[in-house]
């Protein structure tokens, strides 16, 4: 009778092909492909705020708003086993809105004039990822991104609103302290902040051996949504 803690031979060869198994599959999981280290993008992408501005225009028919898709670059390096890779990345966005004939009521005068701004936000900092599921041409990955963010609003109106306006000395002061003069940008105002963001998930794809596709999902500053170009060296 055969003891029953007895291991076969057929049960050893069991072990020894899923052993074989599990360890293909963990190289498989965390691997870029070997021959290449830096990896290069250029991409377009889309912000929380940007989309805000782009459905403001609803709000009146005096106002008319804009934003462009951020701009985007970046180079990452892998340093550990092909599954760990560190990077710099740098965004650029602009948006804004003029408003016509905005009304202003100041004393016994009412006064109908244009006002607009501009908000830049400017991101630069570093990332680390962690790249899993990857095959010689798709490389997905997860990370974080940590930097510096910077908001300026760049905002403007015409000379009538400050000529009128300088006639109520109280009104006045206030312009006069936002700098604003006739037909001239008012001075920025300027937000730095530390900015951090999670990649949820991206993905590369290669169409040629060097030359590709990316997509990435992430949550905080300065984007939620990219896509682009991708070159790897």
């Amino acid at each position: 009778m055969d003891h029953p803690y007895q291991t076969t031979v057929s049960d050893s060869f069991r072990i020894l092909i899923l052993a074989i198994a599990i360890f293909i599959q963990s190289n498989f999981l965390f691997a870029q492909n070997h021959e290449h280290k830096y990896v290069f993008s250029a991409t377009l992408s889309s912000s929380g705020i940007g989309f805000l501005f782009s459905q403001a225009n609803i709000i009146s028919k005096n106002l008319s708003t804009f934003s462009y898709p951020a701009v985007q670059g970046s180079v990452d390096y892998c340093i550990y086993k092909n599954w760990l890779s560190v990077g710099l990345i740098g965004s650029y966005q602009r948006m804004g809105f003029a408003i016509t004939n905005y009304e202003i009521i100041a004393g016994t005068d009412t006064i109908r004039s244009d006002v607009g701004a501009d908000l830049t936000r400017f991101n630069i900092g570093a990332r680390v990822l962690v790249h899993y599921g990857n095959k010689k041409r798709v490389d997905m990955y997860s990370g974080v991104r940590l930097g510096y963010h910077r908001n300026a609003i760049f905002t403007s109106t015409n000379g009538i609103l400050y000529d009128i306006l300088d006639k109520y000395h109280e009104v006045a002061s206030v312009m006069k302290f936002l700098n604003i003069g006739p037909d001239q940008i008012w001075n920025p105002i300027v937000q730095n902040k530390f900015g951090y963001q999670i990649v949820l998930f991206g993905i590369r794809a290669y169409v040629l051996n060097n030359i590709g596709l990316t997509a990435e999902l992430a949550v905080g500053r300065p984007n939620f949504i990219s896509y682009g170009v991708i070159y790897r060296l």
